[in-house]
C-alpha cells in the first residue's frame, strides 16, 4: 500500500502510527488523524516564531496580513518511520503526543551522492619575484603627486569659473556705463534748459530802500537763527523788528477774494472765502509773504500774486507791492514784486547762502 501523502507544510504521515504528524524546526508538534488539524497545529507553532521574531509570517491558512505557504507539487515519498518492535517517540501535550526527536531530513527524500571526478594535480604558478618595498620617501613623493595634480584640477576649474564671472562682470559695466552715459546726457540737457530759464536780465530801474532794508533784516535774522526753525518762528521775528524800527504791521489780516466776470463786472465770492496774508505794511502798501522751504517754488510766487491782484482790485491799486522771503536751510532768497505800466513786475533782490551750523558747536567723535 502506497504511503498518504500531502499537500501542507510542516505535515508529514507517520507509517507505525498510520496519523499525520506536524513538526517546525525538528519540533514534533503531535499526531493527528486529520492532516488539516496537523496543518493548523503548525500555522499556530509558526505564528509564535513570527511574532518573536517579527519576521512575515508564511502559512497553510494565512490570515490578514500573511502569506501562503508554497503547495507541495509532488507528495511527499519520505515518511517518517518506525522499524517493528522500537518504542514510538515521545510526543507534546498538543494533539495527544509529546516531543520527537525526528531528523532533519525525514521530509526530504535521500540523496544519491554523486561520485566527485577526481582532481588533477594543479600546478602551482611559479611565484613572481616581490617588488622591492618602498621608502617612505618614495611614498611622500607619490602622495605629494596625487595632491598636485589634484590641486591642478581644482585650480583649472577655478580658472574657469573665474573667467566666466569676468565676462558676466564686463556685461554688467557696459550695461551701466551704457545707462550712466544716458543719465549724464539727460541731466546736462536739463542743466542746459534750467540755465536758460534762469537767464533772468537785470532790472534796469531802481527800487525802493524800504525793500533793501527788508532783505538784509531777514538775513540777519536767518544768521542769528542758526539752528533753523519753522515758518511761524520767523514771521513772529519780523514783525517784532519791523514794528521796532517804527513799521505800522498788521499780522495775517483776512481779506475776500473777488473774481471778475466775464461780463467785466467785479464780483465778491460767497462763503467768506478770504485770503490771509503773513505780514502787511499798509502805509507802504506791501505784503510780506513768508517761507521757511528748502527752496521756492512757481506755486509759492503765484500766492503771493494773488494777494496782490486782489489788493490792486481794492483801494490800493496800481501801488500795492509784495516781497517773498525765504529763511531756507542753506539761503535766505528774497523777491521784490511791483507793477509798472499796468504790469506785474518781479525782481530777485538777491539770494545769499548762510554759514553753516556747525561753526557754532564743537563736534567730536568716541
Amino acid at each position: 500500500m502506497d504511503t498518504p501523502t500531502t499537500k501542507y507544510t510542516g505535515v508529514s504521515w507517520h507509517k507505525p502510527l498510520k496519523k499525520w504528524y506536524a513538526q517546525i524546526s525538528q519540533k514534533n508538534l503531535g499526531f493527528y488523524t486529520d492532516e488539516k488539524e496537523a496543518a493548523l497545529v503548525y500555522d499556530k507553532k509558526k505564528r509564535e516564531i513570527c511574532k518573536a521574531q517579527k519576521k512575515k509570517c508564511v502559512v497553510n491558512f494565512p490570515a490578514e496580513g500573511e502569506f501562503q505557504a508554497k503547495k507541495r507539487k509532488s507528495a511527499n515519498k519520505v515518511s517518517l518511520s518506525l522499524e517493528a518492535g522500537e518504542d514510538p517517540p515521545a510526543v507534546d501535550s498538543v494533539g495527544g503526543g509529546g516531543n520527537v526527536k525526528a531528523p532533519v531530513s525525514q521530509d526530504v527524500p535521500p540523496v544519491k551522492e554523486k561520485k566527485k571526478p577526481e582532481k588533477k594535480p594543479e600546478k602551482k604558478p611559479e611565484k613572481k619575484p616581490k617588488k622591492p618595498k618602498k621608502t617612505e620617501k618614495e611614498k611622500f613623493a607619490k602622495k605629494l603627486e596625487k595632491e598636485k595634480k589634484s590641486f591642478e584640477k581644482k585650480l583649472e576649474k577655478e580658472k574657469k569659473r573665474f573667467e566666466k564671472e569676468k565676462e558676466k562682470l564686463e556685461k554688467e559695466k557696459e550695461k551701466l556705463e551704457k545707462k550712466l552715459e544716458k543719465k549724464l546726457e539727460k541731466s546736462v540737457k536739463v542743466a542746459a534748459e534750467t540755465a536758460k530759464k534762469e537767464e533772468i536780465p537785470k532790472y534796469a530801474e531802481g527800487i525802493p530802500k524800504i525793500i533793501t532794508d527788508i532783505a538784509e533784516l531777514a538775513y540777519d535774522i536767518r544768521k542769528k537763527r542758526c539752528f533753523g526753525g519753522v515758518e511761524s518762528h520767523f514771521q513772529a521775528i519780523m514783525e517784532v523788528e519791523l514794528r521796532d524800527k517804527g513799521y505800522l504791521v498788521q499780522h495775517e489780516p483776512c481779506e475776500l477774494y473777488t473774481h471778475q466776470m466775464l461780463t467785466g463786472e467785479i464780483m465778491r465770492l460767497p462763503n467768506d472765502i478770504r485770503c490771509r496774508e503773513d505780514c502787511v505794511l499798509p502805509r507802504e502798501k506791501l505784503i510780506l509773504e513768508l517761507k521757511a522751504a528748502a527752496a521756492l517754488n512757481g506755486d509759492m510766487h503765484c500766492q503771493l500774486i494773488r494777494y496782490m491782484e486782489e489788493r490792486r482790485k481794492g483801494e490800493w491799486g496800481f501801488q500795492t507791492k509784495g516781497m517773498l522771503i525765504n529763511f531756507g536751510k542753506t539761503d535766505v532768497e528774497v523777491w521784490y514784486m511791483c507793477y509798472k505800466n499796468e504790469r506785474l513786475q518781479r525782481i530777485r533782490v538777491f539770494k545769499e547762502a548762510i554759514p553753516d551750523f556747525t561753526i557754532h558747536i564743537d563736534t567730536f567723535i568716541l
